[in-house]
């Protein structure tokens, strides 16, 4: 291996090791394991829950007015956004309710999720879909809004 190759793999490595340094002192909780890959943006990071051995990459939108709660061994893709609230234009109000992801989520990239959603183990959703619905366990919802694809084969 080169050595530029070999400085630019510790390179990104030391980047990788003090985001997540970072973030672990911001949000309510990071759990064992979890690696966020670059800067991510964030509101109200007190109300935003990580578990275990998730990949958070860069440029990740993390919306915590309603609440966030990631489970463990969750995969969110560069430019995924959860958001939590959206305003109500007759009411001139906003509103805001929680996002739950369980494990083994993988949400791709431009994905965004909105509020209320829950987000069930061994889902996936595709790139740039946008989930207005709870998605059940195993499926893969995909599309603008987001639809079922395919439920996962159990290996």
């Amino acid at each position: 291996m080169k050595a530029w190759a070999v400085l630019t793999k510790k390179l990104c490595a030391a980047k990788r090791r003090f985001y997540t340094w970072h973030y672990r002192k911001i949000f309510k909780h990071v759990g064992k394991g979890t690696e966020f890959g670059g800067r991510i943006h964030y509101r109200f990071p007190e109300r935003i829950v990580i578990g275990e051995h998730c990949t958070i990459a860069e440029e990740v939108f993390l919306d915590g007015r309603g609440d966030i709660s990631i489970g463990s061994h969750v995969v969110l893709s560069p430019f995924a956004s959860l958001m939590t609230g959206e305003l109500d234009r007759e009411k001139n109000e906003y509103l805001a309710s929680p996002i739950h992801i369980a494990d083994r989520v993988w949400i791709a990239t431009h994905a965004t999720v909105l509020r209320g959603v829950h987000i069930e183990e061994k889902a996936l959703v595709a790139a740039g879909a946008v989930v207005t619905k709870d998605v059940s366990a195993g499926i893969t919802v995909g599309g603008v809004p987001a639809k079922p694809l395919e439920a996962h084969r159990s290996t």
